[in-house]
């Protein structure tokens, strides 16, 4: 079986991870020169003690921990899919055992998240790990996540049957507080949001909220930029609308009651009707965003009407919907288009029909990609409650849009050979990288890191005058939660000397 490839930039940006077809986990500092090399195969071997060095191991996913400001990675876990498996290595040492998360075959793992540590506590020494200190494993088919702790000997806590395949983050609260979405083993019964506390080397559960109903697919579940409010979005389940509610953290509207503050059901008419044809059954996609300003939070559903782009935005602090914004997709107009061997600038023509890709709202700036080729830029004029969208440009491409990513006056658009930097203070589009094979996808910290060639090479991609592109990257519990007293190394009995 040949075994899967995996190429991933450390957080730090100092260092890139790659698997190799031996089963070798490589870590290359920035300047692709080689750190240290780890056997993943002898690693196994060595852990189930198996006399022989052919054990295949078939690697799923490699992770690197969260860390700190201004500090280094050191961490990164290593999935073993065949043989249920967690590898945890200090990529600084290549003496001492690795750590070892294991589950049982029928229950296997299907992925790992590292909880972020706390940004506003210090380096201490306490235990012997500096940055991430709690990984959560999902086991196959999420029917079960579990907490470990690099500091303590036992799981922290497991959550029956979690409706989504990752832990939510609150935002703008130092890493603090995360939430997971979990079923329970009632019959046809809604779901319950956990969440929790983030102590550094252990969690706490503070509260749980029972939704309204229970789902077949999982929701959209994402917090505003405050961390104030969260919301739970779904148009799956409802064939021609969707759903909304939004909680505040606690949930609690009156006492002892959790209600959502908001609980919207928006329903489109369904059918399209046509000259000389029956109706037609059109159910509508719709995307969700937040939006801040100085005054207020907003979310912002959007859809294809025809068309036009629809925009409905609810006011957080009115709690209802203040305005409803129709955009016109133009059929013919200036913008930039991607050509086989050169970026243009001219008239465009854009299909009739739309479906939307993703949406992006950031500072004031709005950024609506249709049918994986078309992206509409527009700047978003915002007065007391009103909302302008003004058109800047239209930039498309012949080849399907990998990823965008924004900054304060740059988008980056990654195809499938090219990525492509356009600057929205000069109104410019240029391509800053090319490759014959196919880009894989883009890494995007403290510079632009390209992936390609089935994720076998790597690039670090700078802009003009040698200055790094900085871009923004935007159910029961079982088991007793650890204490302090609790806290000792990983699975042993010893303390491990805390590593420099």
């Amino acid at each position: 079986m040949r075994q899967r490839q995996f190429c991933i930039a450390s957080p730090c940006r100092k260092f890139v991870a790659t698997t190799k077809s031996n089963n070798a986990l490589e870590i290359q500092n920035v300047d692709k020169t080689i750190l240290n090399t780890f056997n993943i195969q002898n690693i196994v071997a060595n852990y189930l003690k198996t006399q022989t060095r052919n054990t295949f191991v078939d690697i799923k996913q490699v992770e690197w921990e969260h860390i700190l400001p201004n500090s280094s990675s050191k961490l990164i876990a290593v999935v073993v899919d065949n043989h249920a498996l967690v590898v945890i290595i200090d990529i600084t040492d290549t003496v001492s055992p690795s750590i070892i998360i294991r589950q049982t075959k029928h229950d296997g793992i299907e992925k790992c998240q590292w909880i972020p540590p706390p940004s506003d506590i210090q380096q201490t020494n306490e235990g012997a790990y500096s940055n991430s200190r709690q990984i959560a494993v999902f086991t196959k088919h999420r029917l079960s996540l579990k907490v470990y702790s690099l500091d303590c000997t036992h799981i922290l806590f497991t959550i029956e049957k979690p409706v989504i395949d990752h832990i939510i983050i609150r935002p703008n609260k130092d890493y603090r507080f995360w939430s997971i979405l979990g079923n329970t083993r009632e019959y046809n019964s809604a779901p319950i949001l956990y969440h929790f506390y983030n102590q550094g080397s252990i969690s706490v559960l503070i509260h749980k909220i029972r939704l309204s109903h229970p789902y077949i697919t999982p929701p959209h579940i994402t917090w505003s930029e405050s961390g104030n409010w969260i919301s739970v979005f779904n148009d799956d389940e409802t064939l021609f609308g969707y759903h909304l509610m939004v909680y505040s953290f606690l949930g609690i509207t009156e006492p002892k009651r959790v209600r959502p503050i908001i609980d919207v059901e928006f329903s489109t008419e369904g059918f399209e009707y046509r000259d000389n044809s029956p109706a037609e059954m059109s159910p509508v996609k719709f995307t969700h965003n937040w939006l801040s300003t100085n005054e207020s939070e907003y979310f912002l559903i959007s859809r294809i009407i025809d068309a036009n782009i629809k925009v409905q935005i609810v006011a957080m602090k009115l709690l209802r919907v203040v305005k409803d914004v129709t955009l016109e997709i133009p059929q013919l107009i200036q913008g930039w288009k991607q050509e086989e061997n050169r970026i243009h600038f001219g008239q465009v023509a854009l299909p009739t029909k739309h479906t939307i890709t993703q949406v992006i709202i950031e500072n004031y700036k709005a950024f609506f990609i249709l049918n994986s080729s078309v992206i509409l830029y527009y700047e978003v004029v915002y007065k007391e409650d009103q909302f302008e969208f003004d058109l800047k440009t239209v930039i498309t491409t012949i080849e399907p849009i990998i990823d965008v990513m924004i900054r304060e006056d740059k988008i980056v658009i990654c195809t499938n050979s090219q990525v492509l930097l356009y600057d929205m203070t000069k109104s410019n589009l240029e391509s800053i990288f090319k490759s014959f094979t196919k880009i894989s996808r883009i890494s995007y910290e403290k510079e632009l890191i390209v992936f390609y060639d089935q994720l076998v090479h790597w690039q670090v991609i700078e802009g003009k005058n040698n200055e790094a592109l900085v871009l923004k990257k935007r159910n029961l519990l079982s088991a007793a939660l650890a204490d302090d007293s609790t806290i000792t190394d990983t699975f042993n009995l010893k303390k491990r000397v805390k590593r420099s």
